[in-house]
């Protein structure tokens, strides 16, 4: 008798196992794309963990903090009040990431009629934000360092800005060490190095206004 039910809820288990197994497999799917994990960049893992970490110690970060800060215009861009910049609302318009000259190249295109934008803007205008740039819209007030993570509070950008990324994001900034390399910036949790400018995929921010 007993070593029937063993054979019973062995048999169970095997069955739970390999339902699990499908749909384990399937929900991988549904992990976003990542730049290259390579070189100075953190790894996708490593964004993962943080995120998790985030989440878990500051679970409203993100909405607690300058809700009035960034405003929508309506017209697909987002006015930063405490730096007048004006950001397309649209955080991944080329819904890929892009080489440095491929993301310098978009922005500068960037034109209404396009990404949602239907402020008359023109070609030109827009352009790839500073690293100084990328690291204020996460602090408040903004903030600027070096490289590595912020000394202050960083909160990754949400309403009412759409299709924000937590991976890496060029900005228009060369690093002093070399002509090859540009910085970055990881969205999620602010993060700062530079990496080379042909090799290494990062998304577009277009910005207009400022400097």
């Amino acid at each position: 008798m007993k070593r029937q039910k063993r054979k019973i809820i062995g048999q169970v288990i095997t069955l739970v196992i390999i339902a699990f197994f499908p749909v384990a497999a399937m929900a991988d799917n549904f992990q976003p794309s990542a730049p290259p994990t390579s070189g100075t960049m953190h790894s996708r893992d490593d964004i993962y963990q943080k995120r998790d970490a985030i989440q878990k110690a500051m679970p409203t970060a993100t909405t607690t903090v300058a809700s009035n800060r960034f405003v929508d215009n309506n017209n697909g861009t987002i006015t930063d009040t405490r730096t007048n910049l004006i950001w397309l609302k649209n955080a991944n318009p080329c819904n890929a990431a892009k080489t440095w000259a491929d993301a310098v190249a978009y922005c500068s295109s960037l034109a209404s009629g396009q990404a949602g934008l239907t402020d008359g803007s023109t070609a030109g205008q827009w352009r790839l934000p500073s690293k100084e740039e990328l690291e204020g819209i996460g602090t408040y007030p903004p903030a600027t360092w070096e490289s590595g993570e912020p000394s202050v509070t960083w909160v990754m950008p949400g309403t009412p800005f759409t299709n924000v990324q937590f991976y890496y994001y060029w900005s228009s900034t060369t690093s002093a060490g070399g002509s090859s390399d540009a910085w970055f910036v990881a969205i999620l949790y602010g993060y700062v190095n530079h990496n080379d400018k042909s090799i290494y995929d990062g998304y577009a921010w277009p910005v207009r206004g400022g400097k």
